[in-house]
């Protein structure tokens, strides 16, 4: 299972907070040793703009000058 946390910085570290369902389904309390694979989110911005610009006119086109 994936779960999505948000860092934090405490003093000189980063901290983030595993939400109570997770504690809950995995059993484990204060203390426990957890193993995580950490990787950063990206997010694509794919079809982001779609229907903000309006259409494309023939003003749009892009021409060839010398």
């Amino acid at each position: 299972m994936s779960v999505l946390l948000k860092l934090r910085k405490v003093g000189g570290s980063m901290m983030a907070a595993i939400p109570a369902e997770e504690v809950r389904r995995l059993k484990v309390g204060v203390g426990d040793v957890v193993s995580a694979e950490l990787k950063p989110v990206t997010k694509s911005m794919f079809g982001a703009a779609k229907g903000k610009l309006g259409p494309f006119t023939s003003d749009d086109r892009w021409n060839d000058r010398d």
